[in-house]
């Protein structure tokens, strides 16, 4: 029995460490490991270090929809000289207040700037050296995620030494249901951790011959952008 939990024990420490190592750190982690430690505690650590991929690389944002059919730019043409230019983020994590547009408010300019960016490209494309913002708009949209339902709740002689059953993700140390301290602010905070939205801002645009009043130039607005938000990057995946 005791070797048995040690061999837990060790495994638990020596997997916290190795998983983070090179493979050439890896290999002497093997050979320096404790005698104590048995051949299946260091074989099951290494294995369980292999099986946690590293995060995909972050995707750029300027990017037509059509290439990846998540987010990016897409256009429409409504006239030969009018064009409506929409850019949709991909899901985004929606931590935050209503009033706030649940933390995504920050991303609306953003959005926007990729949005005239792609206008500004669209008439260099279509050889008008200006264009004008008839309409625009930006929106966010967020799917919230409700709170998970409660087990039964338990009576004292029931519950573990550690508590009351976990409401939710067993590691988290609060939101646990049906318990005295439980306060309806974790069901908040279950549903800002686990909601995600997108940003999307939609633009009707006039391509214009020559430069008037109210319009952009287009090839200084396309460099001013691409200065700004040529590295700009979206994370892969879905939203932690």
């Amino acid at each position: 029995m005791f070797a048995e939990v040690k061999d837990e024990v060790c495994l638990a420490l020596f997997m916290s460490g190795v998983e983070r190592m090179s493979p050439e750190r890896r290999r002497r982690a093997v050979r320096m490991a404790p005698r104590w430690m048995t051949g299946a505690c260091v074989v099951l650590a290494l294995a369980a270090s292999g099986c946690t991929p590293p995060p995909p690389p972050p995707l750029p944002a300027m990017t037509a929809l059509s290439a990846n059919g998540d987010f990016g730019y897409s256009e429409t043409a409504l006239a030969p000289d009018l064009y409506t230019v929409v850019y949709r983020s991909p899901p985004l994590a929606a931590p935050g207040d209503p009033d706030t547009d649940y933390g995504l408010g920050s991303q609306k300019q953003r959005v926007y700037d990729l949005a005239l960016w792609r206008a500004a490209q669209l008439a260099i494309e279509k050889g008008y050296p200006a264009f004008r913002v008839e309409n625009a708009s930006r929106d966010v949209k967020v799917a919230l995620q409700a709170p998970l339902p409660g087990p039964p709740y338990l009576s004292a002689p029931l519950r573990t030494m550690s508590g009351p059953p976990c409401r939710w993700d067993c590691d988290r140390p609060i939101g646990y249901w049906g318990d005295p301290y439980f306060n309806p602010i974790y069901d908040q905070w279950y549903t800002r951790s686990h909601s995600s939205g997108r940003v999307s801002a939609t633009l009707t645009v006039k391509m214009l011959s020559a430069p008037v009043d109210g319009a952009l130039d287009a090839a200084p607005t396309a460099a001013r952008l691409q200065a700004a938000y040529a590295s700009a990057t979206f994370p892969a995946g879905p939203p932690d």
